[in-house]
């Protein structure tokens, strides 16, 4: 199985906005992905949820968390990565993919998508990896 890191803006896109970012999650909910993630993704993805401007109830922010957790995995880093020199705290999700072995990060952050790949994992935005998983499905 496939398995990914999301960066938080397509999870907190996924809940708020829907569209591919949607489309991508759900594929984590019905098995067809694995989702990799750190304590550290969990705890930015709490944070911003917790935002102001999200208006998320900590009961909603639980929800989210738990599925979350139940269609992720958790890893633990196995070693710092300084790959991301203009926003250093996106290290965190090639920190991630590397551990977990993970084929991509889906993001639409431009810092990450700039970078277009870290080794072999591809740094994909949400269509182009529906797009990827598409094509896997023809073949």
């Amino acid at each position: 199985m496939t398995t990914v890191v999301l960066d938080t803006n397509i999870i907190v896109s996924a809940i708020i906005a829907g569209g591919n970012p949607r489309d991508v999650l759900e594929l984590a909910i019905e098995g067809r992905i694995t989702i990799a993630v750190t304590r550290d993704i969990l705890d930015e993805i709490r944070g911003v949820l917790r935002r102001r401007k999200f208006n998320f109830s900590e009961q909603a922010i639980q929800a989210v968390m738990r599925e979350i957790e139940l269609v992720g995995v958790l890893v633990k880093p196995e070693a710092a990565i300084r790959a991301v020199r203009q926003d250093p705290d996106d290290d965190k999700f090639i920190e991630c993919a590397v551990t977990a072995r993970a084929t991509c990060i889906v993001s639409g952050d431009s810092h990450l998508l700039n970078l277009q790949h870290y080794g072999g994992i591809a740094i994909l935005s949400p269509a182009d990896f529906l797009a990827s998983q598409r094509t896997k499905q023809r073949t």
